[in-house]
């Protein structure tokens, strides 16, 4: 049964900083697609061209919708990058005047985020694990089959096989899955982990394509999405570039998403022609995660292609081999070499299924490449018996981070 969802609109990659302002009501979609749409091309690694496109869009969001704060307070920011100072002390008004919640929080995309140093040594003082499974969703009779097994099964894996502290991974599934929990989650993340640390996010559940979207974005479906209305949608659906994003503001050294949807392959464009919609500018949205660490995306599919499961195993494909790879060596080989294990027999498997495709995707920024998910942690850091079934029982289990 292959991971899709039929609905697809526009969400906004920053929904878990900051809320799109009042205005909302008298601009509608117009304000919320722009700014997704600006957000997405703003990034410390943005060029000077891409800057000024993205002035333009937002400059014709503020004609067109006036009242928006929002609009302007990103306009102010990209007018600011250009070295419009006049303009962009203007534009930084109209937002204070109109309520902008953006910058009420002070949120700043063109900001470089300032790592605290890492101890030299090469190894990881911690990891931290975040694994949703969606198999049933509150507004939908649609359902996955394996999504929450999924989610629990590699949890487990990790705690029993992978140098996981049992209380460092937290597993939200179908109802616990909900977009709140999801984005308190990732708080939490952003809160603890460490220069040295190592952070892992996996997710299993519906996925909508990026060249079905009018602004060319594509989702992950959490437990209580809305599909009723284009609204209820928009505010309530996961957009993929925003797990990519975390990856940007985390501290740790080591940040790996792992995405075992349907079309997953749309947070990195240029994979195929059809992800990027007619007229866009070719970007990839995962390029903001260029100089943050060793960053790793790996998608289960390609972004025209669907995620199927596998009544057999009783897993996804993508899963499925993901969890043999990491049993490979000890568990001890790079993610290049987990990638390449999941590119065969996922490919393989899948195409035995009446000529269905199914092809996983890697990105990778800085070392990725090298990331060992399975790597001990630095001596001490690892309480003795901690891999032991009662504490194994607090992952399977979701409890809150202490």
């Amino acid at each position: 049964m292959p991971r899709l969802f039929l609905f697809s609109l526009g969400w906004a990659v920053a929904l878990a900083f900051f809320s799109v302002s009042g205005s909302q009501a008298a601009c509608g979609s117009t304000e919320q697609d722009r700014i997704v749409w600006a957000r997405e091309r703003m990034h410390p690694s943005a060029s000077s061209s891409q800057i000024e496109l993205v002035y333009q869009w937002l400059a014709n969001g503020t004609r067109s919708c006036s009242q928006s704060g929002d609009l302007w307070y990103f306009r102010s920011l990209v007018e600011k990058k250009l070295g419009k100072m006049r303009d962009a002390q203007y534009s930084f008004g109209k937002a204070e005047e109109n309520g902008s919640k953006a910058r009420a929080e002070g949120l700043d995309p063109f900001a470089t985020v300032t790592r605290p140093a890492s101890s030299g040594k090469g190894q990881l003082r911690d990891k931290w694990a975040l694994i949703v499974g969606v198999s049933t969703f509150e507004k939908s009779d649609d359902f996955l089959e394996f999504s929450g097994k999924d989610a629990k099964d590699l949890g487990s894996f990790l705690v029993q096989n992978g140098n996981f502290k049992g209380d460092h991974v937290k597993i939200l599934v179908d109802k616990q899955a909900t977009s709140g929990s999801i984005r308190e989650a990732f708080g939490e993340i952003r809160t603890r982990a460490k220069a040295d640390d190592l952070v892992l996010v996996y997710f299993s559940s519906h996925g909508q394509p990026r060249d079905l979207d009018p602004t060319g974005l594509s989702y992950v479906l959490t437990y209580d999405t809305d599909a009723s209305s284009a609204a209820r949608l928009y505010a309530t659906g996961l957009q993929m570039v925003e797990l990519a994003e975390l990856g940007r503001w985390v501290l740790s050294r080591d940040y790996v998403l792992l995405l075992d949807t349907c079309f997953s392959g749309a947070a990195k464009a240029g994979v195929t022609g059809k992800i990027v919609p007619a007229g866009s500018d070719g970007l990839d949205p995962l390029q903001g995660l260029q100089g943050s660490g060793a960053r790793v995306v790996i998608s289960a599919s390609r972004a025209d292609e669907r995620s199927y499961e596998d009544p057999e195993s009783k897993h996804g494909y993508f899963t499925r081999f993901l969890i043999e790879a990491l049993r490979q060596d000890g568990g001890q080989q790079g993610l290049s070499t987990v990638y390449q294990y999941l590119q065969e027999r996922v490919a393989t498997e899948v195409g035995r299924q009446d000529g269905r495709k199914q092809h996983p995707v890697m990105e990778a920024f800085g070392d990725g490449k090298s990331i060992v998910l399975s790597a001990p942690l630095l001596s001490g850091s690892h309480p003795a018996g901690l891999r032991m079934s009662g504490l194994l029982a607090s992952a399977v289990n979701p409890t809150v981070w202490p």
